[in-house]
């Protein structure tokens, strides 16, 4: 608690353009603190290790850590859905993202859509408690929901892409986070069986229908 000394809100409008700039390697909450500091020319106070380290990777923001023994953030639970809405059923994974930005289920989780995996995902999901991977797999049957633990692979080179539709796997990603941080969150892959991968926008019927279980499953994850 910070008792003792005058406190100011700050409302977030003005510091959006920033954040935008800094979505690529901070999660939203992060950005906002990060554009905060450097718009008010303060350096930032920060009892998590990683965000200090991302901070003086790619921002000239002072940071101040926090005194004590060894500790570890506890962040918000982290949902990405991944994929192409021009590919027809490629994009279930965006389509669920932003079902989940309207359900008030979500409201303390983080949602990104991505058209791929990248490695600059890293940077999140080591800032989280968990991350739920949301994703067309070309290999079940189409509309089936399969919902998997996944496992930091060892070595991380030893792993390829897997059943997903992308050529950068989850696990991959989960040993680079472990590999920048130390350590990675519990991690889920929600995936659905597609039907239709041809250009085109609006996913087929079989895989529009199972929505809400794809959503709900994910709300099962995130509860726990």
């Amino acid at each position: 608690m910070v008792s003792g000394g005058p406190l100011t809100r700050h409302g977030h409008e003005a510091l959006l353009p920033r954040v935008l700039e800094l979505r690529s390697d901070f999660g939203a909450y992060d950005a906002c603190y990060m554009a905060l500091a450097e718009q008010s020319g303060a350096a930032l106070l920060t009892a998590d290790d990683r965000l200090a380290r991302a901070v003086q990777t790619h921002t000239a923001v002072a940071v101040l850590p926090s005194d004590g023994a060894s500790r570890q953030q506890v962040g918000h639970p982290l949902v990405i859905g991944c994929g192409n809405p021009l590919r027809r059923d490629d994009g279930v994974g965006v389509r669920v993202a932003e079902l989940l930005a309207e359900d008030p289920r979500f409201g303390g989780v983080d949602v990104l859509a991505v058209h791929q995996l990248t490695p600059e995902l890293a940077v999140d999901i080591g800032a989280c408690s968990l991350v739920v991977f949301i994703d067309a797999d070309v290999s079940a049957e189409p509309g089936a929901v399969t919902v998997r633990s996944l496992e930091v692979p060892s070595p991380p080179s030893a792993v390829g892409p897997g059943p997903a539709s992308h050529h950068v796997s989850a696990a991959q990603i989960l040993a680079l986070a472990e590999l920048l941080y130390g350590q990675a969150p519990r991690a889920f892959a929600v995936s659905v069986g597609v039907a239709d991968l041809e250009m085109g926008e609006g996913l087929s019927a079989v895989v529009e229908a199972s929505l809400p279980e794809i959503v709900d499953s994910v709300a099962r994850l995130v509860a726990r």
